[in-house]
């Protein structure tokens, strides 16, 4: 009886490729589907085990990738997320041999068996990191699905609307996520490389999930190397169009795009200080130090943070943010000396100790010597009576102007 139950499955896939019904098939190959569950309680309500799906002999390529499916969701079921990783990957790469010869249609039951390798993979590392063995699977993964998106990305198919190449976003966002994970930054890059250099649609013509997901991805990259206009342009756009009931995706993008703006000037407002706490609790005290011109506190906080800072990857970009602090200061006294062009170093030494650093004077005018090469103050030095000579004409460019050079 297990075994006319089984093939009534077996039967069923094959019917669902058939009739090319994707939206069923999406679903029912996904590991811990409720059809999955149904199928597996009667088998197992007649033999009390589940033999039949070892002893089964596949007699083609779908019926081989049914059987490690329901193989994997066994496993699945059990708990045993190594051995279910395991057929799953069986599976996949049975199903992504016969996706070669699909069109479109097929696309959506692609994307629903790579995110389900990802899930497995990470579940069954973290079985095998508690075994103490090495945690290698999410690694194995992502070379399953880069064959999946090879397979979208080399598709020749003439009509334009059934092309497997409107996966590639989709299937791309998720290598990125699990590159990520991995900590494979150049992998990442590579991706990115590879899908640009292909003959695939614009961006623009996915849908906007896809292009949000690989902005921020390809924003926060941009962030990692430095190159932070093109890093805001991704995260600004990632932001805008992301979805208004997403605070943890938005919490995401904001965590590199706030100290972008704050080296540029543009400190959060409370407001968004407040709608998003885990960014208030980042960057709140940051913001609130460079406003006082407060360089002393800012230092404080940026020691005490630091080490969360490094672990997210934005400590560089907000220690550059201490530059906006010290021309914060500069710009006090200058303004208080009543706009003077010639301040004594004096008075910027004296500024400092206000604000609780105890500097000599070389370390001053170290400092002072930074912030004009730097652009952030318009003047020069003249060491033989100890004056900063200050540009007539704003001395303290504009923070947009200093970043555009």
């Amino acid at each position: 009886m297990s075994d006319t139950r089984l093939t009534k499955a077996l039967f069923k896939f094959k019917a669902l490729k058939t009739t090319q019904n994707a939206e069923e098939l999406a679903q029912v190959v996904r590991i811990g589907s409720l059809y999955s569950k149904r199928v597996l309680q009667d088998i197992y309500r007649e033999d009390t085990s589940f033999g039949c799906l070892y002893e089964r002999n596949p007699r083609t390529l779908w019926e081989d990738m049914t059987l490690c499916h329901f193989r994997a969701s066994v496993a699945f079921e059990s708990g045993n997320y190594i051995d279910a990783y395991t057929q799953h990957k069986q599976s996949f790469d049975k199903f992504n041999v016969a996706f070669q010869r699909m069109t479109r249609w097929a696309v959506p039951t692609l994307l629903a068996m790579c995110q389900d390798l990802c899930m497995l993979a990470r579940r069954a590392d973290q079985q095998l990191a508690a075994q103490g063995m090495a945690a290698s699977k999410l690694e194995d993964a992502t070379r399953a699905i880069n064959t999946g998106l090879s397979s979208c990305m080399i598709d020749r198919e003439p009509d334009p609307s059934k092309s497997r190449k409107w996966g590639m976003y989709r299937l791309a966002n998720l290598l990125l996520a699990s590159y990520f994970h991995l900590k494979a930054y150049n992998m990442c890059t590579s991706t990115i490389k590879a899908i640009q250099a292909s003959d695939t649609p614009p961006l623009e013509n996915f849908p906007m999930s896809d292009q949000v997901s690989f902005r921020y991805y390809k924003g926060v990259l941009a962030f990692r190397d430095e190159r932070y206009g093109l890093a805001k342009d991704d995260l600004m756009f990632a932001l805008q169009h992301c979805l208004r009931g997403s605070p943890r995706n938005k919490t995401r993008i904001l965590t590199f795009l706030v100290p972008i703006q704050m080296m540029e000037g543009i400190l959060p407002s409370l407001r968004l200080l407040q709608k998003y706490p885990a960014i208030g609790g980042l960057y709140g005290d940051l913001a609130t130090a460079v406003r006082r011109g407060d360089l002393r506190g800012f230092d404080h906080v940026l020691h005490a943070k630091e080490r969360r800072l490094v672990s997210l990857g934005t400590f560089m970009a907000v220690e550059k943010v201490r530059d906006i602090a010290v021309r914060g200061l500069l710009r006090k006294a200058y303004l208080i000396g009543g706009k003077a062009p010639h301040v004594p170093f004096s008075k910027f030494q004296a500024a400092f100790a206000a604000c609780g650093l105890s500097l000599d004077m070389p370390e001053v005018e170290c400092m002072l010597a930074d912030m004009i090469f730097k652009g952030y103050v318009k003047g020069y030095m003249s060491q033989s009576h100890a004056t900063a000579v200050l540009s007539k004409v704003q001395p303290f460019p504009p923070l947009a102007v200093v970043h555009k050079r």
